[in-house]
This record gives C-alpha cells, structure tokens and sequence, in this order.
C-alpha cells in the first residue's frame, strides 16, 4: 500500500508518521499535481491505491469490507 500526504508542513507529517506507525510506504507530496500525484493519476484526497510489487496500480480507492478483501486476497 501506498499512502501519499499533502501536508504543507513536513515536520509536522513526520511526527504523524513516526506516531501512526502505519505499515505502508508513505511519501509527503505537497501538490496535488506532483511527482506521485501525476505518476498515479491522483484526482481526490483521500486516495488510496494498491500497487503490485513492479509497482504497478491493482486497484484503487477501496476502503473498509472491500480494501480488506482485496488485501486477503493479493497478500495470501
């Protein structure tokens, strides 16, 4: 999972990321239209994709009952 913050104040999103402990690659990307915005289409916040280990999209915008399966079912 890929999880990409807008935040305007790096500092504040590194504490954030250091206390959320999340186990998934997150990048600050402060615009909506840069690097990881423009290379995975992001349109809307929140965003969520799933990528596959080539870093390839498998699926997006899952959330609850559905992100779960989708975990279960590309993680097993």
């Amino acid at each position: 999972m890929l999880s990409v913050s807008q935040d305007e104040q790096p500092a504040a999103w590194q504490r954030a990321v250091q206390q959320d402990t999340l186990p998934c690659t997150q990048v600050l990307d402060a615009q909506m239209c840069g690097l990881t915005g423009h290379l995975y289409q992001l349109m809307d916040i929140p965003a969520t994709w799933l990528l596959d280990p080539e870093g390839r999209i498998i699926a997006r915008d899952l959330r609850g009952a559905d992100l779960r399966k989708a975990l279960t079912r590309h993680l097993t």
